[in-house]
């Protein structure tokens, strides 16, 4: 049998309980195969959290290149730039304004796009380094 330190209700530290073997937990190895689908599952959850992340703060730069890219940018010679009227127009509603536009679909659409993307990688990868003979890249 096992002790373990606790507090009890009262605030006293130092009791000890006792811990029957039984309910002790013996850690087991997990095959191979199992480990590996786990993680490949975590870093794909992990590449998707990081995709979500930088489409989101990378917003204000792709409304500046749709904006680049519509009729509302005049390029008129002596007058400013196209790059500085996107800008302009990216941002007339704050610094938070590019933001506005996304929403809770845009940020699952994200996560699910690049760690699908990532599962992927990651599947193909192991398959065909396996078919080789080789180790995987990750």
């Amino acid at each position: 049998m096992a002790s373990s330190p606790s507090s009890s209700s009262n605030g006293e530290q130092g009791q000890f309980h006792v811990v029957a073997p039984e309910h002790q937990h013996t850690p087991q190895a997990i095959p191979k195969e199992v480990e590996d689908s786990v993680l490949v599952c975590y870093k794909s959850a992990g590449i998707g959290l990081f995709g979500m992340g930088m489409r989101w703060a990378g917003m204000p730069l792709e409304k500046i290149a749709l904006y680049l890219n519509s009729s509302q940018v005049k390029k008129v010679i002596g007058g400013p730039s196209p790059f500085r009227q996107a800008v302009n127009l990216t941002f007339q509603e704050g610094v938070l304004g590019p933001y506005r536009v996304v929403g809770p679909a845009s940020i699952v659409a994200w996560f699910l796009q690049y760690s699908v993307m990532g599962f992927a990688f990651q599947f193909f990868d192991h398959a065909l380094s396996n078919a080789m003979g080789i180790k995987p890249v990750y």
